[in-house]
């Protein structure tokens, strides 16, 4: 199924029988509801009742676009924000952090921290609030 976000025309097939959606927002848009806006009027008369939209915990103070976009998925009967403060894409290849920490690759996790299986900084016993567990790089590096 083709979609593209400045194709308009092509929301409406994409959602045929589309119930719930994982909405990625046009990327580095700084005002996605101009894409957004015609896309949620094609999911509601598509009958979709769940969004979950991959957000950012990063707040754009000059991008109200943004918090447009979160506002437009709170208002669908079934909305979820998710807003990861991170994402494994910013720890490899060229990327900066990656750049001035060395590869995750090269990382590596104590037992019972967040970042080894099935643990969440939540439930580690070693996880204090202040403290992450996830392995952070010198501050001159990053």
């Amino acid at each position: 199924m083709r979609f593209d976000w400045a194709e308009p025309s092509t929301f409406a097939p994409a959602l045929d029988g589309v119930r719930a959606v994982y909405l990625v927002p046009p990327p580095a848009e700084l005002e996605p509801m101009r894409f957004a806006a015609p896309f949620f009027a094609a999911a509601r008369a598509a009958g979709v009742r769940r969004v979950v939209l991959l957000g950012s915990l990063i707040v754009l103070p000059d991008a109200p676009g943004v918090a447009e976009l979160v506002a437009a998925v709170r208002s669908m009967p079934e909305p979820v924000v998710l807003r990861p403060s991170g994402f494994m894409q910013n720890l490899l290849g060229d990327h900066p952090l990656a750049v001035g920490c060395g590869s995750a690759a090269s990382w590596s996790a104590r037992p019972g921290t967040a970042s080894s299986a099935g643990s969440t900084p939540r439930t580690s016993p070693r996880w204090r609030p202040g403290r992450s567990p996830i392995p952070r790089c010198p501050a001159s590096t990053c």
